[in-house]
């Protein structure tokens, strides 16, 4: 049996299929497993507690995780998975290329992950012919939702929000700045970033909040899609809960650059699997 997995910051999908007719998909949900926030003993960790499968289910595995962009990344998660599968070929590449053969398939296409992170590649149906490297949260991920999450506190610091709104996160943040730098040093401050897009959400029809959301959309298509060849006439996708939740805004900002939207999708999973079986069927 396969078993393929969907690894972002903050959760992982995970689907065991067969090319078994006969065969019911069995899915599984653990946290997220990014090699450049745990180490190869906290990535095992997680899925020998998360994941209840045993070695002798699973002859491959195929993880498309976030933080996967180079060599030693996807050779530490390799390590940490093969002593739980233990005879299985196990196979480890980006989210990203996970995202454009789940979505563009074999079509031409600019692939995005707006998700606690951001990503984009322009995809030629068979591989990445270009792409804007991503920065992480410290320094880029425009978009994604722990930059949605920074833009939020740095405007509530600098006194941006309207009175009701500093009221609230005041009460949310009872300790001021130190809550903040004490949840920076924590094992996931991404995700603790991420996290806040639900208070944006929640308050998503003040004209504030729309504004935060709309500029960390347009700084994404500025800043890595508006670099990318024909990136006006090919369909643009998208995939990630920030890119599912905030939809009708990122409609929006894409109209005004002029750009083509493609798909919009929270969940692959299921698409991969059909992907792997060589099945166009979802």
């Amino acid at each position: 049996m396969t078993l393929i997995a969907d690894s972002g910051s903050t959760k992982t999908a995970w689907e065991l299929t067969s090319l078994s007719a006969d065969f019911r998909e069995i899915s599984y949900q653990t946290s997220g497993l990014n090699p450049y926030l745990l180490s190869v003993e906290q990535l095992q960790e997680e899925v020998s507690k998360q994941l209840p499968l045993r070695a002798n289910d699973v002859s491959e595995v195929f993880f498309y995780g976030a933080g996967c962009a180079d060599a030693s990344r996807c050779q530490q998660v390799r390590t940490a998975l093969q002593p739980l599968f233990l005879g299985a070929k196990i196979y480890v590449e980006s989210d990203l290329l996970g995202a454009a053969r789940a979505v563009c398939r074999r079509e031409r296409g600019i692939i995005c992950i707006l998700g606690t992170g951001a990503n984009s590649a322009l995809f030629d149906g068979e591989q990445f012919v270009d792409q804007i490297l991503p920065l992480g949260y410290q320094l880029g991920d425009e978009g994604g939702g722990a930059d949605l999450g920074r833009r939020l506190l740095q405007a509530y610091f600098y006194r941006e929000l309207p009175p009701h709104l500093q009221d609230e996160m005041r009460t949310l943040l009872p300790n001021g700045r130190t809550d903040v730098l004490d949840a920076m040093k924590g094992k996931r401050p991404n995700t603790w970033l991420a996290n806040w897009t639900h208070f944006i959400h929640l308050h998503i029809k003040e004209p504030t909040m729309n504004r935060l959301v709309s500029a960390a959309f347009e700084a994404f298509l500025t800043r890595q899609i508006s670099k990318y060849a024909d990136c006006e006439v090919l369909p643009i996708h998208f995939v990630g809960s920030v890119a599912t939740t905030f939809e009708p805004l990122l409609t929006e900002v894409l109209a005004k650059k002029n750009l083509q939207k493609g798909s919009v999708t929270n969940t692959i999973i299921k698409q991969l699997s059909a992907y792997h079986r060589g099945s166009s069927a979802v």
